[in-house]
């Protein structure tokens, strides 16, 4: 395999459903590097055979890497958990546990009763601190743990619960998809749901009285009020990418599912420190490491996801483009591409926001590639660029084959 570094920014690509009369933010972005990669690059739109969930994350991860997702992906928990070094046994369950915001028309919703009175007010809980959520998640475990159960500190909004015996067969929803809607839909259901609604009341009446959360309600901010159990699995047995292919490999990323995909498949897992004064900062800091670690392995996967504070805001997002391409296409461009025999894949996976009508044929979002090599016989395309409404024009192909292709080629 010759050397490739794989960008994978998470979140960024509009649905193109919602955007069909007026340019998206990438197309607007001034992205130079990428505009000219794309003129002498391979692009396409990516799906997997029998995949209805849209390529995102942990999911779009696994595939890119050449596993069947509708075989191996069940939820997002045990990929988390192994991201935290969590071990777990043959029996346990590991959820996401998300600390979000309710409201009723009321106000914060005092009554415990989940249902469909209450709304999802914030599935970020609003923007809640490591230290906080620290302090929260503390006292839930001092109220709610037991030997069957135990929650985990992650980041953010975004946690772990292991639950030892629990079923499979729960079936809960991304908090996110309910935002500004009742909640009555998206609660779990199936096997074991009603203890699992219990854990959530309970989580609602020690959280609402929580100090930290009056004053945030004081000070003008949200409280982070409930916690939402979702995407649950169990512990997950995958051939690591070494022992299908003679390739070793490093995932940069902040987000804990994504390093979860990369530890259970081998790699060796890059912390990404988000604490940052600028994105460019961020960025510039990572294009070296890039280059450092992809010196000593076969190739590097490094996640970009927008950042909680862009997103709605086609401003910001029309900035984040443009300093991802400055600060890091544009150097990976100039000192890893300069090397004819090396590679650059740059990902785009779509954004969560309202879906597509049932049946459309982006239903589940746009997701492509840009394969950037001075050994592919592409003819130069002048005037192309890499945003949504040119990848829609592209061939579809199976995004479980592309890493095969790479280690092949």
């Amino acid at each position: 395999m010759r050397k490739t570094i794989i960008v994978h920014v998470e979140g960024f690509l509009a649905q193109s459903a919602a955007h069909r009369h007026h340019p998206t933010p990438l197309e607007r972005a001034k992205t130079p590097h990428l505009d000219h990669l794309s003129q002498a690059g391979e692009m396409a739109q990516w799906q997997v055979p029998g995949e209805a969930r849209p390529l995102r994350g942990a999911l779009a991860m696994l595939a890119l890497l050449g596993y069947e997702t509708p075989k191996c992906y069940v939820g997002s928990g045990p990929f988390v958990a192994a991201g935290l070094e969590v071990k777990l046994e043959k029996h346990d369950v590991a959820f996401l546990c998300d600390l979000v915001t309710l409201r009723s028309q009321e106000g914060w919703g005092e009554g415990k009763k989940l249902g469909p009175q209450l709304i999802m007010d914030d599935p970020c809980a609003g923007g809640i601190t490591d230290e906080e959520a620290r302090e929260l998640i503390d006292a839930i475990n001092d109220q709610l743990v037991s030997e069957n159960i135990q929650i985990y500190l992650g980041h953010g909004h975004e946690h772990l619960m292991v639950w030892a015996g629990m079923g499979t067969k729960i079936v809960s929803r991304n908090p996110a998809e309910a935002q500004r809607q009742s909640i009555e839909p998206f609660l779990p259901t199936g096997d074991g749901s009603q203890i699992l609604r219990e854990l959530m009341e309970a989580s609602r009446v020690i959280l609402s009285h929580h100090e930290l959360n009056q004053e945030r309600i004081a000070d003008g901010g949200k409280p982070a009020n409930c916690l939402w159990m979702w995407s649950p699995g169990k512990v997950l047995d995958l051939l690591p990418v070494s022992e299908r292919w003679p390739v070793t490999g490093v995932v940069f990323s902040s987000d804990n599912a994504v390093l979860g995909v990369g530890s259970t498949v081998g790699l060796h897992m890059v912390r990404v420190d988000t604490v940052k004064d600028t994105m460019s900062g961020l960025l510039n800091d990572l294009a070296p490491r890039c280059l450092k670690a992809v010196g000593k392995t076969d190739f590097a996967y490094v996640h970009i996801p927008v950042d909680r504070e862009s997103r709605g805001s086609e401003e910001a997002m029309v900035g984040l483009w443009e300093h991802l391409d400055a600060h890091l296409i544009g150097p990976l461009q100039k000192d890893f591409l300069a090397n004819g025999q090396h590679r650059l894949v740059v990902v785009g996976t779509p954004a969560l926001s309202t879906p597509a009508p049932p049946g459309a044929a982006d239903a589940v979002g746009l997701s492509g590639y840009l394969l950037c090599d001075a050994q592919l016989e592409v003819n130069p395309q002048p005037g192309t660029g890499f945003y949504e409404r040119e990848l829609a024009t592209r061939p579809v192909k199976d995004a479980t084959k592309f890493f095969e292709r790479l280690v092949r080629e």
